[in-house]
């Protein structure tokens, strides 16, 4: 016979197959060569690359992080920055709330002694608690829109730069809030509402309805509301506002009620907003807390600088005028 069972090749390798298996061979000996702590970080590259993907497609996961960090849904250095800077102002008006309240008293003591007519309890009675709800956050937004006027002019700016500090707009920033705005805001609450005598327990419920409004406009999402744009606020609307742009400052002052913009010839909406957001064009830094707590004392202590000099060359140019040519 010509065959014998040594010419088989099923059960010996030929000199192809030896090849491959001492490649293989060489191929798993670089493999054990690598460190441990080299095959661990590829591992955790692996890992942290599937919890990744798994929380991109996951829905609530994604709605927390646009209110956090806005559209990019990204932890970049300076979204936390910014994100740990709203969350600070959380804490300091959280501390610093016995001094907001004493200051409200203080102001309705002073409010009481002006003696001020308001209208009797008797006015609302006989209104439907929704009805009354609604007039409550429209008169609440009417005096925020004038507060808001007020406080992007240049001397109570101060108060409110704070609030447009932030580079990163989102739900949060609703909360950063200087405690010098706070008691601003609150009593001018005190001086413009009061005398409706609207019952406390509507008024709490309109001003609830009123913070939730206002974190719902910060958002970082482009609503526009289509055609209800000109009955309430949009985030697309409420975002130029904080645009860093010469066009939209000062612009959209109401938080609810835009037709309040559009009366009062403040309504600016161009379209989709892609300016960048924050006041650093006016040197109002994102970040340092401690500078922003401090920010309302040396924007004031500088503009008081600035006026006592210009009163002095008008003074002394006044007393010492210059000689003719």
């Amino acid at each position: 016979m010509r065959g014998t069972p040594m010419d088989d090749g099923s059960n010996h390798p030929n000199a192809t197959d030896q090849l491959e298996l001492e490649e293989e061979a060489q191929h798993q000996g670089k493999f054990a060569g690598l460190t441990k702590i080299g095959r661990l970080g590829a591992e955790a590259k692996r890992v942290s690359g599937t919890i990744a993907e798994r929380l991109r497609l996951t829905g609530p996961v994604n709605a927390m992080a646009v209110l956090c960090f806005g559209r990019e849904r990204r932890l970049s250095r300076e979204a936390l920055k910014n994100f740990a800077a709203s969350i600070g102002w959380m804490a300091v008006n959280w501390c610093m709330a016995p001094v907001i309240y004493i200051a409200m008293e203080f102001t309705r003591t002073l409010y009481g002694l002006l003696s001020i007519p308001a209208l009797p309890a008797s006015t609302w009675e006989t209104v439907p608690w929704p009805i009354l709800l609604l007039i409550s956050v429209l008169v609440k937004d009417f005096a925020d829109y004038w507060n808001h006027r007020l406080m992007h002019m240049r001397w109570i700016w101060p108060l409110h730069a704070v609030h447009h500090s932030d580079t990163h707009v989102n739900f949060l920033t609703s909360y950063r809030i200087h405690f010098l705005e706070s008691i601003f805001m609150d009593a001018s609450y005190v001086i413009l509402l009061t005398w409706l005598g609207i019952p406390p327990v509507i008024g709490a419920a309109g001003r609830m309805l009123f913070t939730l409004f206002n974190c719902y406009v910060h958002i970082d999402v482009d609503f526009g509301h289509g055609r209800l744009k000109y009955l309430l606020a949009s985030p697309r609307l409420h975002r130029w506002h904080h645009a860093d742009h010469p066009d939209a400052y000062g612009k959209n002052l109401a938080i609810v009620f835009p037709f309040y913009d559009q009366l009062f010839g403040t309504y600016y909406l161009p379209g989709r907003c892609d300016k960048p957001m924050g006041a650093l064009s006016v040197d109002v830094l994102p970040y340092n807390l401690v500078a922003q707590v401090g920010l309302p004392f040396t924007r004031w202590l500088q503009m008081c600088s600035v006026s006592v000099k210009q009163v002095a060359a008008w003074a002394f140019a006044s007393r010492w005028p210059r000689p003719r040519a």
